[in-house]
């Protein structure tokens, strides 16, 4: 009799015990904890100067090998700085093979098991943020471009070293104020009064291309389980998240399409090279300039 109140105490005791842990686990979002363990050894992690984050769509090869015939030549092989093009999954099981046989070539390729989509565009951003952290041990600039965009890196650089003072919990990049949501249905940027209510967003930076400190990317993450998911980039990323994280914005006009080509070299982001053609044009133009822009010669209009 005594051994069998000794087996039914054991037995309460620990039905209470996995009760206690099912409660905690039900009502605490594992993936809070998982996105900064690890991937690999603490030691075996890398320290990145310069993250180059490429979103691209995975059926956009040509421009991602447009990429590293480009501008990413500019980040050599022995430096600390990467580059990562970023995306999701496709539809078409043969498109994602052929991401599949690319990152095995390149190793420069992290892929979110989600449909890549217009819709998706926060949520893809943000899953590569939470990668970022538990793949590298520190970042200290992230560059985040579409893959539609060249980022001239030496000019980036001198930029830099201008404004020292001011690299610490920063994003620069085309600043917006004052924006309003799209309430307009028939609007692809449309934002029902549901999904954000307030009329105005926060002030925020466009995302073709921005630069931040790589102190705030691990904020980021944290402030994203706080708020209500937007699926517009930019306004989630770099202005819904950052509300209250005291931000400098650091406006630049130099990030956006120049008006003529003799003007890249004085840009450090490109946007809107939607080919092959047009990013071998913008590397061209900084790394050969043609006899009109060395003499200043204006074009004819």
């Amino acid at each position: 009799m005594r051994i069998y109140k000794k087996a039914t105490l054991i037995f309460t005791l620990l039905a209470l015990c996995g009760f206690i842990v099912y409660k905690m686990s039900y009502s605490f979002d594992p993936t809070i904890l998982q996105q900064y363990k690890p991937v690999w050894a603490e030691d075996e992690r890398l320290n990145i100067v310069f993250l180059f984050a490429v979103k691209s769509y995975p059926e956009n090869y040509e421009m991602r090998k447009a990429i590293r015939e480009t501008w990413s030549t500019y980040i050599s092989s022995g430096s600390n700085s990467k580059i990562l093009f970023y995306m999701g999954r496709s539809s078409r099981p043969e498109i994602n093979a052929k991401v599949a046989e690319e990152f095995n070539h390149y190793e420069d390729i992290f892929q979110g098991d989600f449909i890549d989509s217009f819709e998706n565009q926060s949520l893809c951003t943000l899953t590569a943020l939470k990668y970022m952290l538990r793949a590298y041990a520190e970042i200290r600039f992230l560059f985040k471009v579409h893959d539609s965009t060249f980022v001239n890196i030496p000019r980036l650089i001198r930029v830099l070293k201008s404004k020292r003072a001011s690299l610490h919990n920063f994003i620069m990049g085309r600043i917006t104020n004052n924006s309003k949501p799209e309430r307009n249905k028939k609007s692809p940027w449309y934002i029902s009064k549901d999904m954000y209510p307030p009329d105005s967003y926060p002030v925020y930076t466009q995302g073709d291309a921005y630069l931040l400190s790589g102190n705030l990317i691990q904020q980021l993450v944290k402030e994203s389980f706080k708020v209500p998911l937007i699926w517009i980039e930019d306004i989630f990323v770099t202005g819904i998240l950052t509300k209250n994280l005291n931000v400098n914005y650091i406006h630049s006009t130099k990030f956006g399409s120049p008006q003529d080509s003799c003007e890249n070299g004085e840009y450090i982001a490109i946007s809107g090279l939607y080919t092959v053609e047009d990013m071998k044009r913008a590397y061209k133009a900084i790394e050969v300039p043609n006899e009109r822009c060395a003499y200043g010669i204006k074009p004819k209009r």
